[in-house]
């Protein structure tokens, strides 16, 4: 039977509207709540597919070593992440997808820039362009040689 990819667990809703759920990892066919991971796009839970909205609430600005420690130990674990994860939403220190991104948070603070490169099919020349994912933007490449656009 195949298996049917069922949305996440919600962990928290800031009061700006920004949500973050729980991510798993696959055992066997199996899906276990990661302990310390979270996801700020719901479509993403998958703790190990490497997205760029998957976090590690120990790895968040502020969280000591001494703090690791208490999270490993306390017995209220979930109240503390949701006071980590709100301080860092609070401070747009979190990557949001466009979906997930209230009005006012920080745009400077989400942007991951990903080099792309083309060659002109023409003449050959590079072009790099710097693009941020999220922005959802369509670019029309000019090739700075021969001024082709691709």
């Amino acid at each position: 039977m195949p298996n049917r990819w069922t949305p996440p667990e919600l962990f928290l809703t800031h009061s700006n509207g920004v949500k973050v759920w729980h991510t798993y990892k696959e055992f066997g066919g199996n899906a276990s709540k990661m302990e310390y991971w979270y996801t700020t796009y719901e479509a993403e839970d998958d703790a190990e597919s490497g997205s760029a909205y998957i976090f590690d609430v120990r790895d968040l600005d502020g969280v000591t070593q001494e703090t690791v420690d208490i999270l490993r130990t306390s017995p209220n674990r979930e109240q503390l992440h949701r006071g980590i994860i709100t301080h860092a939403i609070s401070q747009g220190k979190l990557r949001l997808p466009f979906e997930n991104r209230p009005k006012d948070y920080p745009q400077w603070r989400t942007v991951t820039v990903e080099k792309q490169v083309r060659v002109c099919p023409d003449c050959s020349a590079s072009m790099v362009h710097e693009a941020d994912p999220d922005a959802r933007t369509l670019y029309t490449w000019k090739c700075p040689a021969c001024k082709r656009k691709i």
